[in-house]
């Protein structure tokens, strides 16, 4: 799952060889939220009964579950 990558690197995961297709979609997702979050300052993403609050803070995005 992409968010729960996302969460886990997050969190200070750093991606293994195996996890090589799923970064390459996360870093495409990244950019998407990206280009999205330049127009607003929260951003959030549902699914799987979760819920995920993209906030931007001094050029960073930070990211919470909610």
């Amino acid at each position: 799952n992409l968010l729960a990558l996302l969460m886990n690197i997050n969190n200070g995961y750093r991606p293994n060889k195996h996890d090589k297709n799923s970064v390459i979609l996360l870093d495409e997702l990244a950019s998407e939220i990206i280009q999205e979050a330049k127009s607003s300052n929260e951003l959030v993403i549902t699914g799987d009964g979760q819920k995920y609050l993209l906030e931007l803070d001094d050029e960073e995005i930070m990211v919470s579950e909610g």
